[in-house]
């Protein structure tokens, strides 16, 4: 865990509200140790979360003072004040414009037409594409029909989504095995 490296790597060897502060600002500068970036702010709640949590049952079995988690949870808060705000900025940011979903949704529906004639289709046509190609704007119709905002819908990609034969045109399929 993150918080026995941050107490090797300084000289605190015991959980407090002090500690805890530290530990929060060492995050900040903390490397991924999956990819060697520094940290995201999630990532670093989710930490500070679960130092938390064991403060809570060493509060628990009388270990740590209920003073030290009080402090230690006061600390978290301030360090993450506005989080969700900056998420939600973010992902505003990301966004395509509405202008630019419409034009999205009515490029979506010319491509769902064409794919409903290559379902019907033949066997030997349909190998001329890509097995996934067909279920991609399958898939993108549907989650604009089931209104899915459009920050969600930036981040689908073709890698999401899984198809095989049998469910792009399971009569050609059906038909090709019992003969």
């Amino acid at each position: 865990m993150r918080l026995l490296e941050f107490c090797h790597i300084t000289s605190y060897s015991q959980l407090s509200g002090e500690t805890f502060a530290a530990f929060t600002s060492w995050l900040k500068t903390a490397k991924s140790q999956r990819t060697g970036d520094t940290m995201t702010e999630d990532s670093r709640r989710a930490y500070g979360c679960i130092v938390l949590k064991f403060m809570e049952w060493q509060v628990d079995a009388k270990l740590v003072s209920p003073r030290e988690a009080y402090l230690a949870r006061l600390r978290h808060q301030k360090a993450f004040r506005g989080s969700s705000a900056r998420r939600l900025e973010s992902m505003r940011l990301k966004a395509v414009a509405p202008n630019d979903f419409v034009r999205l949704i009515k490029a979506i529906r010319l491509e769902y037409e064409e794919c409903k004639e290559l379902v019907d289709d033949d066997r030997e046509v349909q190998d001329l594409y890509e097995v996934n190609f067909p279920l991609l704007p399958f898939s993108m119709l549907l989650g604009v029909e089931l209104a899915l905002r459009s920050v969600e819908f930036n981040h689908l990609c073709v890698s999401d989504l899984r198809g095989d034969r049998l469910l792009l045109n399971p009569r050609t399929n059906n038909h090709r095995r019992c003969s």
